[in-house]
């Protein structure tokens, strides 16, 4: 993506989806492969998603992502309709910048796991959700501003809202404890986000930070 522009912003955001799908009423609903990241959050009922063959129970106030390429299907009896929240966007980074232009690329990294996210909606995210749906239903063009507020503010609360605020000191304190049972085996940055359900840079942030102040017992 390039752009010329004599104020470079560092993330630029690309609105690919904000409504709601309904799902069973009669319709057999099949797998589907998301298309960019996408954040799904049950209207009312528990709502059951298989993804890549796992199927998960997602309770109303909470929110599942699903990153770009995974497969998931949403499971509703044919005879219940059940809505889901569904907004999916896309972040671009300003990686180059000439005097002409400026050059964005993708930033898929800084999105999480699959998986359900460890924080509930709130009224504030609960809007936001709101509001982007309303501006999707609406001329985007003319609420490009409008839109690039709304998907930094949601980011910042569902993405990197201090994602290491959301484990505990007891989590940082039983890593430590599985780390020490399990030294002898391959124990990767990695393996240890997916367990904690966090981004891995975002998980390697918060467990050096809280190394520094850990219990010297440990």
């Amino acid at each position: 993506m390039k752009l010329s522009n004599n104020n470079p912003v560092h993330r630029i955001y690309l609105l690919k989806e904000a409504g709601k799908r309904q799902c069973g009423g009669g319709h057999i609903n099949k797998p589907q492969i998301a298309q960019s990241p996408l954040f799904l959050t049950p209207i009312e009922a528990i709502v059951q998603i298989t993804i890549e063959g796992e199927t998960v129970a997602l309770k109303n106030g909470e929110i599942l992502f699903l990153s770009t390429g995974a497969t998931y299907q949403i499971n509703a009896p044919l005879e219940t309709v059940i809505s889901v929240l569904a907004i999916s966007y896309e972040v671009y980074g300003l990686s180059n910048s000439t005097e002409q232009e400026l050059v964005y690329g993708l930033c898929r990294e800084i999105f999480p796991v699959n998986g359900i996210l460890p924080i509930r909606t709130t009224n504030k995210i609960t809007r936001l959700f709101s509001e982007l749906e309303d501006v999707a239903a609406n001329n985007l063009e003319a609420q490009a501003d409008r839109i690039q507020s709304l998907l930094y503010q949601l980011h910042q609360l569902v993405v990197e809202a201090d994602a290491e605020a959301d484990i505990t000191d007891s989590s940082y304190f039983r890593m430590l404890s599985y780390i020490h049972q399990n030294f002898q085996r391959e124990i990767t940055r990695e393996m240890m986000s997916r367990m904690m359900g966090f981004n891995p840079r975002y998980f390697s942030v918060w467990f050096a930070s809280r190394r520094v102040g850990a219990s010297p017992n440990m």
